[in-house]
């Protein structure tokens, strides 16, 4: 649909005919519905749509209201600091000689905050999984299952070393994908042999990724393994 988008005030602006894609709309509805279920697409409805879209002026820009026109509100921070990931607090826990009514008030504040950084990560990964062109329906779970190797190949490293860490922190600053698949090669070399299979089929996915899928793609997979990371 063709809308004109004008504004009356103390200043009259006419930006003019703009076209309006409204089933990329829909296509982040259903993405939710399939991620999360029927029941938390509807009940988060409110908070999740308010964290879309441009400003009308930069909106307007890109030539159509459609999926890049509802970037949510913050990512664009990710795409460019490389080394910038979302965080998540971990559920409060009561403190030595705390009151009880004092762990109960910070313990809701806490659980707020969760709500908050929970609704904008399925926000990204909704908006990110729309925005990647092909084969869409094999990364609705595919970077979770990644996501989870990876925090699984951190977790083995020896106690108190943060070299296995180091390397997937690595991975994800990846601006390109030489950069990504080199970084890859590092954690193969020090994956169990009989675990390294995600490894190589992550290697030849990247691989036949075009660069605008692959920036998506990474950024998705970094925000699964800030999600895994978050009560560990």
């Amino acid at each position: 649909m063709t809308g004109y988008v004008y504004s009356l005030g103390q200043t009259n602006k006419t930006i003019g005919f703009i076209p309006f894609k409204f089933s990329d709309a829909k296509n982040l509805s259903d993405t939710y519905k399939i991620l999360f279920g029927d029941f938390d697409a509807m009940e988060q409805r409110k908070d999740y749509e308010e964290l879309m879209g441009k400003k009308i002026k930069d909106a307007c820009k890109l030539g159509s209201i459609g999926i890049q026109a509802l970037e949510p509100k913050g990512l664009a921070e990710y795409f460019k600091d490389k080394s910038k990931t979302l965080k998540f607090t971990k559920s409060a826990k009561i403190k030595k000689n705390e009151l009880e009514e004092d762990f109960v008030f910070r313990e809701q504040k806490t659980k707020k905050k969760q709500y908050e950084e929970l609704i904008t990560f399925r926000t990204y990964k909704i908006w990110l999984i729309t925005m990647i062109t092909k084969n869409k329906e094999e990364v609705l779970d595919y970077t979770s299952e990644i996501a989870k190797k990876l925090s699984e190949f951190r977790f083995a490293d020896k106690k108190g070393s943060t070299k296995y860490s180091n390397l997937v922190n690595e991975l994800f600053k990846s601006s390109n994908k030489k950069m990504f698949l080199n970084s890859l090669t590092e954690i193969l070399k020090l994956e169990q042999d009989d675990n390294i299979g995600y490894l190589k089929e992550l290697r030849d996915k990247v691989h036949l990724m075009n660069s605008e899928d692959f920036g998506y793609f990474v950024t998705l997979l970094k925000f699964d393994y800030a999600y895994q990371q978050k009560e560990n």
